[in-house]
């Protein structure tokens, strides 16, 4: 049972009320304006819309979120309902099992950062049949590991593996960040630095990115009582830190059934989340780099 008091429920209650109200009349043009100058007022946003407002850092949104006294990506809850989602693949998982199945020939192994309890393992290991060789690492807490851990014990799972830290995974061909890279404050290059070495491979997938400068807010679990910081990313960052990094871009898709609303800054929201797959250049055609 939640150990979360009457007076934080009824708050989550009214704010959820309060941001579905603001999402319905956003759907009206006349009210983008309005919402805009409301969101100037942060003593008025923080009192009408809480946790559902901006903030300068992630540490200053998370100094906000632990106002609330509740749980973030620790909730039981959150493996819970990821393990349910992927029982089998959504639309946004197409691209990556199409992606996957052509380079299956080449990656054999595969660090899934945020990957929760390897679900996404089981779900594409349906259709693309991994080799008893293949290797799906996964990066995550703590708590969630140990509750993977457990679940792959329990299948005789040999192939899927957690680790605490991403520099104690082993070099891997596949980078996969799907429903997380939102919640993380370094860019994946500066990631995957612990790594190894640097993967062939990244796929990102169902982040937020927008096209105006990247922002910072908190976002609502939704199914249960829980808000963990999150950013809205700056596409044109994303893409920059991506080349500095010698990484091209393959594919890009959209994910039409998942947005990322601020109730207050609808300039800053995402109307739908994003995909990307991108590659490792080869050495010849690497930009040259200036002295």
């Amino acid at each position: 049972m939640e150990e979360v008091s009457s007076l934080t429920r009824l708050r989550f209650q009214q704010v959820r009320l309060t941001a579905h109200l603001c999402a319905r009349l956003s759907r009206f043009g006349g009210t983008r304006s309005l919402f805009q100058t409301l969101g100037k007022n942060n003593l008025l946003e923080h009192a009408l819309l809480g946790f559902n407002s901006i903030f300068p850092s992630f540490e200053a949104a998370k100094s906000y979120a632990k106002r609330y006294k509740v749980a973030s990506h620790e909730h039981p809850g959150n493996t819970a309902v990821h393990l349910e989602l992927n029982q089998a693949p959504r639309p946004s998982d197409y691209p990556v099992l199409f992606h996957m199945q052509n380079l299956l020939p080449e990656v054999h192994s595969v660090v899934d950062i945020g990957g929760s309890a390897g679900n996404l393992f089981y779900c594409y290991d349906r259709y693309l049949h991994f080799d008893p060789q293949f290797s799906w690492t996964v990066n995550d807490m703590p708590a969630n590991n140990r509750i993977g851990a457990r679940i792959a014990g329990e299948h005789h799972e040999s192939r899927l593996h957690f680790v605490d830290e991403l520099a104690d995974c082993e070099p891997v061909d596949m980078v996969l960040i799907s429903g997380a890279l939102h919640y993380f404050e370094l860019l994946p290059p500066e990631m995957m630095r612990a790594l190894k070495r640097p993967p062939r491979h990244v796929i990102i997938n169902r982040t937020p990115v927008i096209e105006g400068e990247t922002t910072i807010t908190i976002q609502d679990a939704g199914f249960y009582y829980a808000i963990s910081p999150a950013r809205l990313l700056s596409r044109k960052a994303l893409m920059q830190s991506m080349s500095d990094a010698d990484y091209e871009v393959v594919d890009e898709w959209t994910v039409p059934d998942l947005h990322f609303d601020i109730p207050l800054h609808p300039e800053c929201s995402a109307r739908y989340y994003s995909g990307f797959y991108f590659r490792l250049r080869s050495p010849e055609n690497r930009p040259a780099r200036e002295n």
